[in-house]
């Protein structure tokens, strides 16, 4: 049987995550913590403990999202891209565009270290 999801659905995940970490999803419908040179399937609500459930907003669900970032300063407008562990990060290299922050963050802002930023999803909006 087939499964619609619009916006957001809840997936097993894989290995402990927290939320606002890039994922994939994998062949078993699981998810795993997007990887430098792979293109979101979305990013996490919550955060979760391996075996645990976790809500996924799709990347391609319209609107917004609010993702964890490894380096900054991040501004307005600036290019944000796949990175390590599930994070955005300014850096390009051979990363692949993800989209545009919404946000400016130029230091870590929260207790893990690292700043969540608003992010403008999709290859179309960052190279156009």
């Amino acid at each position: 049987m087939a499964t619609n999801y619009y916006g957001a659905g809840s997936f097993v995940a894989t290995a402990a995550i927290s939320a606002n970490r890039l994922v994939v999803i994998s062949p078993d419908r699981g998810v795993v913590a997007c990887i430098s040179g792979k293109y979101p399937d979305g990013v996490t609500l919550n955060d979760a403990a391996a075996g645990d459930y976790v809500a996924v907003q799709f990347w391609n669900s319209g609107g917004t999202v609010k993702a964890s970032c490894t380096s900054g300063p991040i501004t307005v407008g600036s290019l944000v891209y796949a990175g390590a562990a599930g994070q955005v990060t300014r850096v390009a290299g051979a990363l692949i565009t993800v989209g545009r922050s919404l946000t400016t963050a130029t230091a870590p802002q929260t207790a893990d270290g690292l700043a969540i930023i608003e992010v403008m999803p999709g290859w179309w909006t960052a190279n156009n």
